[in-house]
């Protein structure tokens, strides 16, 4: 609800999010809010744990401790389908897939997303 000049209620909520690998900890207290319609980047150099962050927020790492909620809920990584991330760097490179990779790849991606413009 938004009030006033109060910014509206973010889609995207972090806080306190925290990831571990063993007994090293590499996402420490990352925190951020996204608005419905509000672009949002992660610019920075090699190692500071983008990747990382993201893979956990899309539910691919476990994370160890923190809130992330979705629309006011909290996240559940079944729901992965509603979030999305385009890395810069490309890992299928389209152009050495034969002709009948890319039509599976066309089609998975048609089966979970019917109303995907052709």
């Amino acid at each position: 609800m938004t009030l006033g000049n109060a910014a509206p209620e973010p889609l995207v909520h972090i806080k306190d999010f925290r990831v571990d690998f063993g007994d090293k900890t590499v996402i420490k207290d990352l925190w951020f809010d996204v608005r419905a319609g509000e672009p949002f980047g992660v610019p920075g150099s090699n190692g500071p744990g983008k990747t990382t962050a993201l893979r956990a927020l899309l539910g691919l790492y476990q994370p160890t401790a923190g809130i992330l909620h979705i629309g006011r809920k909290p996240f559940d990584p079944r729901d992965s389908a509603r979030l999305g991330h385009l890395p810069e760097e490309r890992g299928l490179h389209y152009g050495s897939i034969p002709c009948s990779g890319k039509l599976l790849i066309a089609g998975t991606y048609r089966k979970r997303n019917p109303t995907a413009s052709h």
